[in-house]
């Protein structure tokens, strides 16, 4: 069951449709909703030490209550900050994947209607009940996968977020999730589950904010640079639209940049100058990859190649007798590792 498009003389205005929310009554349904009381923590416990090692890979766990999400991802070691709208051209998108700049809103079908697409928006201070200052929140518009998408009830199956490197938090108020909202007597209305998928990782948005509206935070165990969302019916509405309001995200962490060889020889020489073995077979092997960092620096891989092997084959002579075994396994660890990136 679909809403119509009427007007009167101030102009267009929505009757009811999951497809035409109006921007009144989510701000109305805020200022209701946002006086319940969080309720607690649930799902999984919270995390308390590095990033993501204390969720289990694949894993979302959940919270409903911000403050307890924010003390989970500082917890973890990482950093809660707000999505950046400074400069941003607000309003639906008008591509399938719509770069606004510090992050993208991807779609798997883009409506000729933009109001059927999602989008951002910032509900100024005055009619933000949430707490003091403005609302930036994200729309995301969604049909039930079974439905044919057709002019003027078009809007996508799946709606993502998409940030520019792996996130391993995100969270949000969100609201009107699982229920119609503008529709006269019948609202609200029930609609059906929507499913945040963070990266492999799924959670039904509904089981956290049975009521449609209140704070949902999430720590991944495997950090993903995608959050998308998706709605199926229970009822008559064949579409939904969720508002995402204060959203917050927090990166993984970063993954190193991986070494060149040049490093990595640098790297082993200082663990040769800084090991146990004796002095003299020190500077033997370090004569060695200097040889092989100076066929390097002129581009004779070849050379290189066979200087690290002279190191790998002095080292094991020696191992064991004036360079110890750990130290020396060590050092032909760290040299076939230097061989692999130079493809010897």
């Amino acid at each position: 069951m679909f809403g119509r498009l009427e007007s009167d003389s101030r102009g267009p205005r929505v009757s009811r449709t999951r497809a035409f929310a109006s921007i009144g009554a989510l701000v109305l349904l805020a200022a209701v909703a946002c006086d319940q009381p969080p309720t607690a923590p649930e799902v999984m416990p919270s995390p308390r030490n590095s990033p993501a090692l204390t969720v289990t890979p694949g894993t979302l766990a959940v919270y409903t209550d911000r403050t307890a999400w924010l003390a989970a991802v500082a917890a973890e070691g990482a950093t809660a900050q707000a999505f950046d709208y400074t400069g941003l051209t607000l309003g639906r998108i008008t591509s399938r994947s719509h770069d606004y700049g510090p992050f993208t809103i991807a779609v798997d079908f883009l409506s000729s209607n933009t109001f059927n697409n999602p989008g951002i928006d910032i509900i100024p201070d005055a009619n933000c009940s949430l707490e003091p200052g403005d609302c930036p929140r994200m729309i995301y518009n969604m049909m039930d996968p079974s439905f044919t998408q057709v002019y003027p009830f078009d809007q996508p199956k799946v709606d993502s977020l998409v940030m520019p490197q792996p996130i391993v938090a995100f969270g949000a108020t969100f609201s009107q999730v699982g229920f119609a909202v503008g529709c006269g007597a019948s609202c609200p209305s029930p609609t059906g589950p929507v499913t945040i998928h963070f990266g492999s990782a799924t959670y039904v948005l509904n089981d956290g904010v049975p009521t449609g509206f209140g704070f949902l935070g999430f720590i991944a165990g495997t950090p993903s640079d995608n959050i998308s969302f998706t709605f199926a019916k229970t009822g008559t509405w064949a579409n939904e639209v969720i508002e995402v309001y204060r959203p917050e995200f927090a990166n993984g962490t970063a993954t190193p940049p991986e070494e060149t060889p040049s490093e990595l020889i640098g790297d082993l020489t200082t663990y040769v100058s800084g090991s146990s073995m004796p002095k003299g077979n020190a500077q033997s092997i370090n004569s060695k990859l200097q040889l092989a960092l100076g066929a390097i620096d002129a581009d004779q891989t070849g050379a290189a190649c066979s200087y690290l092997q002279d190191v790998l084959n002095y080292t094991k002579a020696q191992s064991g007798k004036k360079i110890p075994a750990a130290v020396a396994n060590e050092v032909i660890s760290q040299t076939n590792a230097i061989r692999t990136e130079l493809g010897c």
